[in-house]
């Protein structure tokens, strides 16, 4: 589907023997930040489900962040700062309450 001009389309095709993922999404554009989907398949081209591509890199990326801290801090019971208020920030608020509880976020 034409997203109109100065809109890119990209596409990513990851196979195994038993499933076939795609992610595609558009760069440019007023609403290219939400435009990716994140779709997997069968062998035979069922379609077994859809996702946010924003939403799985906002969650892969604040879960390798919390990796990071734990690497660094096994024990995180300080004040933590989460600097934006986007949709990465929000990501990584949510990761933060559920798996470290003794910290202060601001």
């Amino acid at each position: 589907e034409p997203r109109g001009p100065g809109v890119d389309l990209f596409v990513m095709v990851a196979t195994a023997a038993d499933l076939a993922v795609v992610k595609s999404f558009a760069v440019g554009g007023r609403d290219s930040a939400d435009a990716g989907r994140i779709t997997a398949f069968t062998p035979d081209g069922a379609r077994l489900g859809e996702h946010d591509a924003a939403a799985a890199t906002a969650q892969r990326t604040a879960a390798v962040s919390f990796a990071a801290i734990r690497r660094l801090r096994p024990e995180i019971t300080g004040p933590v700062a989460v600097v934006g208020t986007g949709r990465q920030a929000r990501a990584h608020l949510r990761v933060l309450a559920g798996f470290a509880r003794g910290c202060r976020v601001f």
